[in-house]
């Protein structure tokens, strides 16, 4: 058996779309079900668990369709997609059951959320201040406003190593995330 998740192109602003598609390479019919958990994408709270499930004969191709909400994080005014976790269980007799990993999944990730989120608050109030000192520090107007642009290029390049330095710790840490039992605790979505 083999198994794909593939983003779909987005045709809409309020969620993002996915087929998961199973492919039977096995020499007879086989039985599937899936546990798929919705994630809120700020809080890692469980949302939606769902189990889907079929059968699909020798040689075929069986397909789901998901789609993940876009939700609002009031604190930051940002948004973001849901994310879900993904199991799947096979048999050759019915019924097949899948194992839900979310809460464990999530578990094993807590101590990483609880940085990332510090990282990301940190940011965003570093982002907020820049945004705040260019907007005292620099003229609103000029001839040309090549000297806005200037003011601003010279107080972004000041901070440049601070939002580099919140980006690598990001990236570290979804890579960090990202090794957490990867077989059973990949994430989709977001974004």
């Amino acid at each position: 058996m083999n198994y794909l998740v593939k983003g779909k192109t987005q045709v809409s602003d309020h969620y993002k779309e996915f087929d998961i598609v199973l492919e039977n390479r096995c020499p007879g019919t086989v039985y599937w079900s899936m546990c798929i958990e919705r994630m809120d994408p700020w809080t890692n709270k469980i949302q939606v668990g769902l189990n889907p499930s079929g059968k699909i004969e020798m040689h075929k191709k069986s397909k789901v369709n998901l789609q993940a909400k876009k939700l609002w994080d009031k604190s930051h005014e940002r948004h973001s997609f849901q994310e879900f976790y993904l199991s799947i269980g096979y048999a050759l007799k019915p019924p097949a059951t899948a194992q839900c990993a979310a809460s464990g999944c999530e578990a094993k990730k807590r101590s990483l959320r609880t940085i990332f989120r510090k990282n990301d608050n940190d940011w965003y109030k570093a982002k907020t201040a820049l945004a705040a000192r260019i907007a005292t520090e620099c003229p609103q107007s000029s001839w040309d406003g090549s000297t806005k642009e200037a003011c601003e290029a010279k107080i972004r390049e000041a901070s440049q190593v601070q939002m580099d330095g919140f980006a690598q710790k990001e990236k570290d840490l979804k890579d960090k995330m990202w090794g957490v039992d990867r077989d059973l605790c990949q994430v989709y979505g977001g974004g």
